[in-house]
């Protein structure tokens, strides 16, 4: 009977190819993009799952509480971690993970940029399951200036050469043994590393703060005995809190309380702002639909061409009905031509994602896989995938054909009746409704990201070069670069900074005049330069003048601060860290962070606790190549030993948005 379906099948394809080509190459569509969107799914629900001890694992961030608001952050301090361990016998290990640097390193005459530079305790390899390939776990990452390098940093390093006991100098200052290759992380890590130096190096540079107080730039994971009950630690937490902080910070009326995330949760549901990278459960709800209705389009498209043939197939069924076929096997006939459809298009579809996947994954910066172990469940849905198709797309066509009546195909009356019309105009009604929902969807994300790509953020972001000031030294010589760089024609304005405009700030606790108690505030150190670099307008009383040697213990701060604050007549009152710093002008409010995140109130000082980090430089011109040309003989001239490093502030801002622009895509 099977070959028989086959044969009306192929007869069918003969006698009309166009409509079968069209109806296969819209399911092929639709199948397309649901085992892609089903794929990014799968992998966005496995972030983390490939560690072994992945139950027994939390990510350790802190709620602060004060009476006005509350915040959840996941950088902590560096005490945390250690503390618990010594404290609770139930955690038996804790790791440190600090944010990530960027740098470069040195191996002979080679200088190997590198961005995700991070700091981590021996204990990384033992609590995670990262793939060591040479050298000792349980000592790789023990001793103080000891770094264990990705695969493919160590190839680009070395070469041949074994790396194992090979020294590197990191910006161009500190000198590390190489004590370990480790395989290239998982992109499905919500920790993300090229590099990983011993935390102990840490407690050698005395200028790091590495207790419970100051330093919250640290991730903090513990490990529990396999099987503990996070609940039972959680009730230990007050007493644990009140000792080792929250006696200190009670009265400034603030109290942090630690909250635990299963490992296997951090990336989709963490609650806490920044540290790593983040996944969001609504993307997967939204693709879950999209996919969805995108099969149910391709679904519908075949029903009205199969329904649209139905007088050219009224007389197959007339004469197959003479000579004695029962409806259930012209049914049967129909749904196995759809189910037939279905298998060709899921091949078809197979052969397509296998072409398109590497450029899917470049676009969603994903790593996925059709065939692998992980997707066991997707290829084993391959065959529910056809029957579903086959039936959701051929049952209606299969009852309609089946039902026609020989004499009323003889009459010619079998499509008088305007019920399956009306079936057909809904079907077309609902596709246009789906296209429409996901048109201006798209719309929408479009419109929205170039608003906030496009908004005035308050800076003038246009014609700015960045250059990082990677090592000390450069920090330390940034005033030297400067006077070189001034020489330039087509520098208009150049400043040093602590942070870059557009993509966040630190912040510290300040004493305000008035104020009891301190509150945490945004600061970034700038020099003379930085107002006019950005086109930074006072608002209120002056900005930072070279002719007063007193402004390099002043401050600015911004609009929003002096609101917060409710100070009536800013200007000349004190805010105290470390002293008291007297308040020179008042600056307009601009967007220093994501446009996700409001404005808030800033500080600018002039005295950085580890030297600027950064070089602003205005330009005037637009031959590009030539201005880097002349900025980096320039570099060469004074830092001859160290990478020119740049960047503009267009496309540091633009990758602020980069999650958005890819779900948009």
């Amino acid at each position: 009977m099977i070959s028989e379906y086959l044969k009306i099948f192929l007869r069918q394809f003969y006698r009309n190819p166009l409509n079968t080509i069209i109806s296969i190459a819209s399911l092929v569509l639709g199948i397309t993009c649901t085992v892609l969107m089903l794929l990014f799914i799968r992998y966005e629900l496995s972030y983390d799952k490939f560690h072994k001890n992945r139950k027994d694992i939390y990510r350790v961030v802190i709620k602060s509480v004060s009476e006005d608001r509350e915040d959840i952050v996941s950088t902590i301090t560096a005490a945390v971690g250690p503390s618990f361990q010594q404290e609770f016998p139930e955690v038996i290990n804790s790791v440190r993970v600090r944010s990530a640097q960027s740098g470069y390193l040195k191996y002979n005459t080679k200088n190997i940029p590198d961005n995700q530079i991070r700091y981590v305790d021996p204990t990384f390899f033992k609590v995670f399951s990262f793939r060591l390939l040479k050298g000792n776990p349980e000592t790789a990452l023990l001793q103080p200036y000891s770094i264990v390098l990705e695969e493919t940093i160590a190839t680009k390093l070395f070469g041949n050469q074994e790396p194992l006991g090979q020294t590197v100098i990191l910006n161009n200052q500190d000198a590390f043994i190489v004590t370990g290759i480790m395989e290239t992380p998982p992109k499905n890590s919500h920790i993300q590393f090229s590099s990983l130096i011993s935390f102990n190096t840490l407690y050698e540079d005395s200028r790091m703060h590495l207790g419970w107080d100051g330093g919250w730039q640290y991730l903090t994971y513990i490990q529990l005995n396999s099987g503990f009950p996070i609940s039972e630690l959680i009730k230990k937490m007050p007493d644990f809190m009140y000792k080792n902080i929250n006696k200190k910070y009670e009265q400034f009326g603030t109290r942090l309380d630690p909250i635990f995330e299963p490992l296997s949760r951090v990336y989709l549901h963490s609650k806490a702002l920044g540290g790593s990278q983040r996944g969001s459960v609504g993307v997967i709800l939204i693709f879950s639909a999209i996919s969805v209705f995108i099969l149910v389009l391709a679904s519908i498209n075949f029903i009205n061409l199969s329904t649209a043939q139905g007088i050219m197939r009224s007389r197959e069924v007339g004469i197959r009905k003479v000579f004695g076929a029962q409806r259930r096997s012209l049914i049967y006939q129909f749904l196995g031509e759809s189910i037939l459809m279905s298998m060709i298009a899921l091949v078809l579809a197979l052969l397509i994602i296998g072409l398109i996947l590497p450029h899917f994954n470049q676009l969603a910066y994903k790593d996925l896989k059709l065939f692998h172990s992980s997707n066991w469940i997707i290829i084993v849905a391959f065959p529910f995938i056809i029957l579903l198709t086959g039936i959701l797309s051929g049952a209606y066509p299969a009852i309609y054909l089946s039902a026609f009546q020989p004499l009323s195909i003889i009459q010619g009356k079998m499509f008088t009746g305007s019920g399956k019309q009306r079936i057909r105009n809904i079907l077309v009604l609902f596709q246009f409704f789906i296209s429409v929902v996901l048109i201006i969807t798209a719309a929408t994300l479009s419109r929205q990201l170039k608003y906030m790509t496009n908004i005035d953020l308050g800076f003038d972001k246009d014609k700015i070069l960045i250059i990082s000031l990677t090592s000390e030294e450069t920090s330390n010589k940034h005033e030297m670069i400067k006077q070189e760089l001034n020489l330039i024609p087509e520098i208009s304005s150049l400043s040093a900074s602590s942070n870059m405009l557009g993509t966040g700030m630190t912040s510290n606790g300040y004493l305000p005049e008035g104020f009891e108690n301190p509150v945490m505030v945004n600061v970034v150190d700038v020099d003379f330069d930085f107002l006019e670099t950005y086109n930074l307008k006072v608002t209120s009383g002056r900005e930072f003048d070279r002719k007063f040697v007193s402004d390099e213990n002043n401050y600015l701060v911004n609009e929003t601060f002096v609101k917060e604050m409710n100070w009536v007549n800013p200007v000349g009152k004190f805010i105290s860290r470390n002293g008291k710093h007297e308040v020179l002008g008042i600056i307009n409010d601009f967007h220093f962070a994501p446009m996700h995140q409001p404005i808030k109130p800033l500080i600018f000082t002039m005295k950085p606790y580890i030297g600027y980090s950064y070089l602003n430089i205005r330009f005037n011109t637009n031959d590009i190549p030539g201005l880097l040309t002349k900025i980096e003989n320039k570099w060469e001239r004074v830092v001859p030993e160290e990478p020119f490093k740049y960047s503009f502030l267009t496309d540091i801002l633009q990758s602020s948005y980069g999650a958005e622009t890819r779900i948009k895509k």
